[in-house]
């Protein structure tokens, strides 16, 4: 365990240690990770390089603007 050696020879200044880990993780994921949320499956298989269809991405291609958002039309049928 390196937490009471580091507290040892530094004191309290081992939290900003940790806070700024937990700063430059938060950025991390906020900056580097894909969005995910609100999208089919087909739309993140296609996102992260996959096929999402046995005959080709067309489909999801035409519906999914992946460097911009997505484009969908909502129906009133719910």
């Amino acid at each position: 365990m390196v937490s009471p050696d580091a507290f040892a020879g530094i004191h309290g200044y081992f939290y900003l240690i940790i806070a700024g880990f937990c700063l430059f993780s938060a950025g991390l994921a906020y900056f580097y990770y894909v969005e995910t949320a609100g999208h089919t499956l087909e739309e993140i298989a296609v996102a992260f390089g996959d096929q999402a269809f046995v005959s080709g991405n067309d489909e999801v291609m035409m519906t999914a603007d992946l460097k911009g958002g997505l484009h969908h039309e909502k129906s009133d049928a719910l």
